[in-house]
Order: C-alpha cells, then structure tokens, then sequence
C-alpha cells in the first residue's frame, strides 16, 4: 500500500453547473481543471482522469452543515453514489467525502489569486492532506 504523499489524489468540488478539479502528486495539489456540465459530463472526465494519472483516491467536498434537509449535500451525496456505480472495480480507487466548510471560507477570501472551483478543490486536498499526517 502507498504512503499518503505518494498517492496520487484528486480533488473534487462538485457543483450543479461547474466542479472544480484539482490533483496532488507527491504531496503537491494543484488546481486542474474546471469541468462545466451535468454530473454524467462530471463522471465521463473523471474517469478519464482517473486513467490518465493513476489516481488512487478522490475526495469529493460535502457541506458538512449540520442541517438534514441541505440541497446541496443531497446533490453531492447523490453524486457521490453515481460517481461510485460509473467508475469500473479494475480501477480500484478510493472514493471518500470530506468536509468542504473550511475550503469555502477560504476560497472565498482569496477567489481573486485563481479559478475558484479549482481553488476549492485544491484546498480539500490539502486539508485532507493535513489532518492525514498531524490528526
């Protein structure tokens, strides 16, 4: 099994028009792509980027509000099993949802440095990252 900082990882910050796409390798996240479209559009690249780079894990940002009834959460979660149906077992990837409260604040202070989907994804990344290796 692969040390954390040797997997390659990418990070997803879905959204009903736009999903910010951002990869870490070796450790290192980086904003990618912003994918426009449908979750089916979102699938479909997904898993052409899961070949492309040998991706052992996706972290998909859930708004971890408390609320029960979050549109968007029902979004992503729904997203998430999709995401988990459309992706073959021979790919053998990890699929895992994490908190995006933070990446969004965040983002939001800082939108003008980048794209701000990719930005949001890159920060989940390197959120998850850090919590990994000092809990």
């Amino acid at each position: 099994m692969k040390k954390l900082r040797e997997q390659n990882i990418l990070g997803l910050d879905f959204g009903l028009k736009h999903t910010g796409v951002a990869i870490a390798t070796d450790g290192l996240a980086l904003g990618l792509e912003t994918i426009e479209g449908d979750s089916l559009t979102v699938i479909k690249r997904v898993k052409e980027l899961v070949g492309q780079n040998s991706i052992d894990l996706i972290l998909i940002g859930i708004p971890e509000t408390g609320i029960h009834d979050n549109k968007q959460q029902k979004l992503v979660e729904n997203f998430f099993k999709e995401l988990k149906k459309g992706l073959s077992e021979d790919e053998k990837v990890k699929i895992k949802l994490v908190d995006e409260k933070f990446s969004t604040k965040q983002v939001q202070r800082y939108a003008f440095l980048a794209n701000e989907h990719q930005e949001a994804a890159r920060l989940l990344i390197e959120d998850y990252l850090a919590k990994q290796m000092f809990p």
